[in-house]
């Protein structure tokens, strides 16, 4: 099944009158989901139209920008809209994509007449690519290995989710923000959707579709979008986000994860003391830091490799010479804590955006030879493999 980048919800905003939604949406709203927001049902609901329609009163900075004391929010799920019945469907052609604001533009002038789409602005976009066939496991053992990898620079990790959200778990979730002062301008994410369809309550059909998915999803806001697409009209400025989606999302990746952290290999703490022993020849210092680094980082108690570096390297110097030799046998210090995976690709081509590397391959082939009992996975260009670890002689004629 191939890794297609696709749309998944879009956000669109009008700055209005109270009198002007009264008179337009009602006097009454039919749900008030939290001080001033209210939420207003509508009257394709019964059939998932895919459409949540609320009001909210703008903040002060808005009011300010744009002279009015409320606004009109629609937030779409692209793949529910009813041109799609009741299939698993997601805006990954441009046919889907016309088709969904065609839906939406109707929708708008059947609520409001005297609007269309391009009255609306376009305040966030979620663009988003699915990994199928990742066993569980191994998707939540790779949101730790990026945590443990996350080095601060022009992102965070928000910390304000992870503070608000009853019962979150940290195996299923990795999420970057990209800041600019204190205002958030877009959202690197990589979940778990298997176990998110399940929070969200989908369908059956949905929850077989998801199962064992890894889902990354780059969540734009409207600064993000302003700087990205100078087209004028709302539909234009959606057409240019989707024609060009892989390379907003492969450009966050790569922002996020220098080339070193996005090609390593990764193998658990047994391993990679053999693998440090057997590639470095004559090195005994050398080998000592890579494994001393590495034993520390393996610590529970560590949350990143900034920690690690700063705790055990006595400066900034000898820090970036361990991270160096470390590549140059292209293996990551940070370690798999499962034990029942010896071995995991490279974070890039585990994500779908390049093949798996030469050592990747390499080491694969190394270590399926020489464990027993041990789980196996490797994505290479859309074909998945996961089996256990027995000689490979015994898994196929010698």
């Amino acid at each position: 099944m191939k890794n297609n980048y696709f749309i998944d919800t879009i956000e669109l905003t009008y700055h209005t009158t109270f009198e002007y939604i009264t008179e337009k949406l009602g006097t009454v709203p039919k749900k008030c989901v939290k001080k001033g927001e209210f939420y207003y049902p509508t009257s394709l609901e019964a059939n998932r139209s895919g459409i949540d329609m609320r009001t909210r009163k703008c903040s002060k900075g808005e009011r300010h920008r744009k002279g009015e004391n409320y606004k009109i929010v629609l937030r779409i799920a692209t793949g529910k809209i009813p041109y799609f019945k009741d299939e698993v469907k997601h805006v990954e052609m441009r046919d889907d994509l016309d088709k969904m604001i065609y839906y939406v533009n109707e929708f708008i002038k059947f609520r409001m007449p005297d609007l269309d789409i391009n009255d609306f602005e376009l305040t966030r976009i979620d663009i988003t690519k699915d990994i199928h066939k990742v066993p569980e496991t191994v998707i939540k053992e790779y949101i730790m290995l990026m945590r443990r990898m996350f080095v601060p620079d022009k992102f965070e990790l928000n910390e304000q989710l992870e503070k608000n959200t009853k019962d979150f778990r940290r195996e299923d979730s990795f999420n970057a923000l990209m800041k600019k002062g204190n205002t958030s301008i877009a959202e690197f994410v990589v979940y778990n959707k298997a176990r998110a369809a399940i929070d969200q309550d989908l369908t059956d059909t949905e929850l077989e579709y998801y199962k064992n998915t890894m889902r990354l999803e780059l969540r734009c806001y409207k600064s993000y979008i302003r700087k990205m697409a100078y087209e004028t009209t709302t539909i234009e400025i959606l057409r240019h986000m989707f024609e060009r989606r892989s390379y907003f999302i492969e450009r966050e990746f790569y922002r996020i994860f220098d080339v070193e952290e996005r090609t390593q290999s990764f193998l658990n703490i047994y391993w990679l003391k053999k693998y440090i022993k057997r590639s470095i020849d004559g090195k005994p210092k050398h080998k000592k830091y890579m494994i001393d680094l590495s034993t520390i980082l393996d610590r529970d108690s560590l949350p990143n490799i900034t920690d690690a570096r700063l705790i055990y390297c006595d400066s900034h110097s000898s820090s970036l010479g361990v991270m160096n030799w470390f590549d140059d046998i292209h293996i990551s210090p940070v370690t798999i804590k499962n034990k029942d995976y010896p071995f995991l690709q490279s974070l890039s081509s585990a994500l779908g955006f390049n093949d798996p590397t030469p050592t990747d391959t390499r080491l694969y082939e190394y270590l399926l030879k020489r464990t027993r009992n041990r789980k196996f996975y490797l994505n290479a260009s859309d074909n998945y493999y996961e089996f256990e670890g027995v000689p490979r002689c015994e898994q196929e004629e010698c």
